[in-house]
């Protein structure tokens, strides 16, 4: 089953590519900052900043630097905005147009779903039974959160004074090799991007929380992210460059880690779905297995998402596939050994030669015989004659 998120970490110019789109959404003002009018033009100061291009009511401070509490925490951190936005006190900084009398969070209504929201979404992760349920969801809170700042931002750009646009008028874009995109779609990609990434980072600490014996480390977690998020918020109320600046603090120590973490989510995501699903249903093995070295193979990083198949030659092939870039393919003899063992949270295909150790999910643990049989394996090892194959890092 193919994960929401793409695999972008795969080679370091896919983090150089995340981290200029960033960079180019922030000078984004600065490529468009040209006057389109001469000086004998008729037209208004909010004509002119509107012709050329400058978001008139959310600067690139008041835009992104909310963004760090909404990928903690997406429906939370709306939330506290929401809360923020209808107090109306005196120690919000002034003209913020996301906190100001026209925002759509001013509404009562937003605040109270939302914090709905919160609740459904944040109880769950509050005990060790039910917070697979909650990273389940984990992934749709964080679209959500994503797309409600997006309808935010286009509710904020319709409320805008109308401009009678002339023929001379143009609307400059930044420009990008052959495209052209203008500076309210890159800022809204790059939040977009922000989110993400600050996410993928959080979750791969929760399921890491998740699977420690200590019952209470859930619950802690949860609050100390809550109460992160609403620091955040306060902060970015009182100064949104202050916010943007921490935002940017977290984005890229988030960003260094984010291939080797987004791997091992992608890893700990697959455990914690087949899981489930295999409490539901028991699907039957077919022909390909998705497997996840445990170390690297070749030139497969550890981690990465495979799949092992019995080819023509009566050896196996394990692909790595990747987005927009040829995939990763390693051939593994048809004399090599490879052996299945059974584990608690994982199972192990033990390879000789090459060594490798691929470990894949418990979706078919009722069937394991069929699994060797299927990706033709040499045997099955009981789990009682070895140690249990635990999930590293």
């Amino acid at each position: 089953m193919r994960l929401l998120l793409p695999t972008v970490t795969e080679h370091p110019r896919s983090v150089v590519i995340i981290a200029l789109v960033l960079g180019l959404s922030l000078s984004a003002t600065s490529f468009g900052a040209q006057d389109p009018v001469s000086d004998n033009s008729p037209m208004s100061t909010a004509e002119i900043a509107a012709a050329t291009g400058l978001i008139p009511h959310l600067s690139v401070a008041e835009w992104l630097g909310p963004m760090a509490p909404i990928a903690l925490s997406p429906f939370f951190g709306i939330t506290c905005l929401s809360a923020v936005a209808l107090t109306d006190a005196d120690w919000i900084a002034p003209g913020n147009p996301m906190l100001g009398a026209n925002s759509p969070l001013r509404n009562p209504l937003v605040f109270f779903v939302f914090s709905g929201l919160t609740l459904l979404t944040s109880i769950p992760r509050l005990t060790k039974v039910s917070k697979p349920f909650a990273q389940a969801v984990d992934q749709l809170e964080t679209w959500s959160g994503i797309i409600t700042m997006v309808v935010l931002k286009l509710l904020l750009s319709q409320s805008s004074p109308s401009v009678a646009y002339t023929a001379e008028t143009v609307i400059p874009v930044v420009q990008l090799g052959l495209l052209s995109v203008t500076a309210d779609v890159l800022m809204m990609i790059a939040a977009g991007l922000n989110i993400l990434v600050i996410t993928t980072v959080r979750f791969f600490f929760e399921v890491l929380i998740w699977l420690t014996p200590f019952p209470f480390l859930d619950a802690a977690f949860e609050l100390t992210n809550k109460a992160t998020c609403a620091a955040l918020v306060t902060l970015y109320a009182f100064s949104p460059f202050t916010a943007l600046v921490i935002n940017l603090i977290l984005f890229v120590v988030a960003l260094a880690v984010f291939g080797w973490i987004y791997r091992r989510e992608v890893f700990f995501r697959t455990l914690v779905i087949d899981r489930l699903r295999a409490a539901v249903s028991q699907p039957r093995p077919g022909s390909q297995l998705t497997v996840f070295p445990v170390r690297a193979v070749g030139p497969i990083r550890s981690r990465a998402r495979c799949v092992l198949e019995r080819n023509s030659t009566n050896g196996w092939t394990l692909t790595c596939h990747r987005w927009f870039r040829p995939d990763h393919v390693v051939h593994l003899p048809p004399e090599a050994s490879a052996i299945l063992k059974p584990g608690i949270f994982s199972n192990a295909i033990i390879i000789s030669d090459p060594p490798a150790e691929l470990s894949f999910s418990c979706l078919y643990n009722a069937s394991l015989d069929e699994v060797a049989d299927r990706v033709a394996l040499n045997n099955v090892l009981s789990s009682s004659s070895v140690a249990p194959a635990m999930p590293a890092p």
